[in-house]
């Protein structure tokens, strides 16, 4: 007799919920957004015929309902993972991936979502590198590079993940009077990306502001200047994707709401010759998880 299941991944994500008591705890621990956390919840209501959740004012909370099926699927995911890694321990060998990153993306972006890969693919050995623009792609033993640029690389199979959009961003005790303008921040020191040949002054240039004049403190990488704005050294340009934690926690503030698209994107590149079950793997789930978030 066929088995009646519902939806294993809604399933994940109500466990996940339910656990954590909130939807936006769930999105953190399984890297997606709270919408889609929100929608497999719904998904997997849905298929139940009855509500998991309520709500009493601003708090989330189980139903009965909720409550008995969390700790019977609780159960269930752990049986299901203990016997998966049971049997990948013993039959299938560890295996090295290696990811050439940008260094910015390694700390501020890459690391703190590679967990979840290691659940999904717990006997591959993660080796992160960390390399810029000008080196070579694809030095001996590097399976997967992630890098910006406008695309064409010969030889290369590029898959988009996203388009660099640049924000101001500064400590809050900097600001001491209203930013309204564009040309206000020009009464701040300004962070610049050293390896971006004027940065700063194409920011300005597409604010109709021609000949910026304002002080600036130089770093190589994006991680250098967000560092420092946090540190109130000035305010820094850089990729919004880079500080959406800082700003949600309000360590850093957006001092004036403009984004600027400075025409660079983000890549994830392989060999097109080359066919690697593991290559495959890791470009999957980086795929899957912007399509879900």
């Amino acid at each position: 007799m066929a088995r009646k299941l519902p939806p294993l991944n809604a399933l994940k994500t109500f466990e996940s919920a339910a656990r954590l008591q909130s939807f936006t705890l769930a999105a953190e621990e399984l890297c997606v957004t709270q919408g889609a956390v929100s929608r497999q919840v719904k998904k997997l209501e849905a298929y139940l015929g009855f509500d998991l959740f309520a709500r009493q004012g601003q708090k989330l909370i189980l139903t009965a309902a909720g409550l008995q099926y969390q700790a019977a699927i609780a159960s269930a995911l752990n049986i299901l993972s203990d016997a998966t890694q049971s049997v990948i321990s013993a039959h299938r060998p560890s295996e090295l991936l290696t990811i050439s990153v940008l260094p910015s993306l390694s700390t501020r972006w890459l690391i703190p979502r590679l967990n979840q890969f290691k659940q999904h693919y717990p006997h591959y050995v993660l080796n992160v590198i960390t390399r810029d623009n000008q080196t070579e792609l694809f030095p001996p033993g590097v399976d997967v590079v992630i890098r910006s640029g406008q695309g064409g690389w010969p030889g290369i199979q590029a898959d988009e993940l996203f388009i660099e959009k640049l924000i101001p961003v500064c400590h809050q005790d900097i600001i001491k009077e209203k930013v309204s303008t564009a040309a206000d921040l020009m009464k701040y020191t300004l962070l610049e990306h050293t390896s971006r040949d004027k940065i700063w002054q194409r920011w300005f240039n597409a604010q109709h502001i021609d000949k910026p004049q304002f002080q600036r403190i130089g770093m190589e990488h994006f991680f250098m200047l967000i560092q420092a704005a946090c540190e109130g050294l000035g305010i820094a340009l850089v990729p919004d994707f880079l500080v959406k934690d800082d700003l949600e926690s309000g360590r850093l503030v957006q001092p004036i709401n403009i984004t600027y698209e400075s025409g660079y994107r983000y890549f994830v590149l392989t060999k097109k010759q080359q066919s690697n079950p593991k290559v495959a793997d890791f470009i999957q789930w980086l795929l899957t998880w912007y399509k879900l978030s």
